[in-house]
């Protein structure tokens, strides 16, 4: 038999937009299918680099293709490495709070089966991984202390 080839990255990167609507959290309803990360629960809008490109321009390319919306370059706020379970490789996650509040009224869902835009309290009853829960609680709190953000 044949020696397997394995095609993973040595690590993936992920781009994901802390998107606001008037200071209300927008989050997508991900499609309920098995052969994406967290299907069927609440997440950011976002998704994997492609090779090469920087995280501004994913970030952008990535809101294009999901709601059909250009807006101003976020604010990265953080990124985090670790070990993602689904794709099984060591991953780097960044995260940017981006306003989309202009833009919002134009947008058109392209993929997932939902966008909401919710108050920080009504996430707590939604179904979502818990690095998304922790995302937002870090960026609620952080916004507390320092409104300006």
């Amino acid at each position: 038999m044949p020696e397997r080839l394995d095609t993973r990255p040595e690590r993936a990167d992920s781009v994901h937009a802390i998107l606001l609507v008037d200071g209300r959290y927008v989050l997508q309803l991900r499609d309920d299918r098995p052969d994406i990360a967290a299907p069927g629960l609440w997440g950011l809008f976002g998704g994997l680099l492609h090779p090469g490109e920087e995280p501004e321009a994913g970030l952008a390319r990535e809101l294009s293709e999901e709601l059909d919306i250009q807006v101003k370059a976020g604010r990265l706020v953080w990124h985090l490495e670790g070990w993602s379970e689904f794709l099984e490789t060591p991953k780097r996650w960044w995260f940017f709070e981006v306003d989309g509040s202009a833009a919002w009224e134009r947008h058109r869902l392209s993929e997932g089966r939902a966008a909401g835009v919710f108050a920080y309290a009504e996430t707590a009853a939604l179904a979502m991984t818990p690095l998304t829960r922790e995302v937002l609680s870090r960026h609620h709190e952080e916004r507390r202390h320092s409104p300006a953000l």
